[in-house]
């Protein structure tokens, strides 16, 4: 996941700043964070488009009280439509669809995932 869309889908810095101070490999992303407005103002791919380390990423959504929701009808969403929609962690989110539909659903509000659900078994 780059820098850009962890930022985009957890926005409240906590668990961003104590994850990074949790471990020494990951200080630089701290500056990042301070300079936030900076890097975003000069573009600076970079550090943007930069792809943080897997467990940094896990370990910042897995502390993130996000929920997604996903849908009968193939589609991941950050908000609540149907009694039915199925609950889901942004870690489980990340995991089960990926950085860049997790990040569109929280951008855009939802996202076509009907091609990454399981598929029912032809009874023929």
């Amino acid at each position: 996941m780059k820098y850009w869309q962890l930022r985009s889908v957890v926005r409240n810095v906590e668990p961003f700043r104590s994850v990074a101070e949790s471990n020494r490999d990951w200080q630089e992303f701290l500056i990042w964070l301070k300079n936030e407005a900076s890097i975003v103002q000069s573009q600076d791919r970079a550090k943007l488009d930069y792809q943080l380390p897997d467990l940094f990423v896990k370990t910042v959504l897995a502390q993130s009280d996000l929920t997604c929701y996903v849908s009968h009808d193939g589609w991941l969403r950050s908000y609540k439509t149907s009694p039915e929609d199925e609950v889901v962690t942004v870690l489980d989110a990340f995991n089960r669809f990926g950085a860049d539909k997790l990040e569109e659903a929280w951008e855009k509000g939802c996202v076509d995932i009907s091609d990454d659900l399981p598929q029912p078994k032809n009874l023929q």
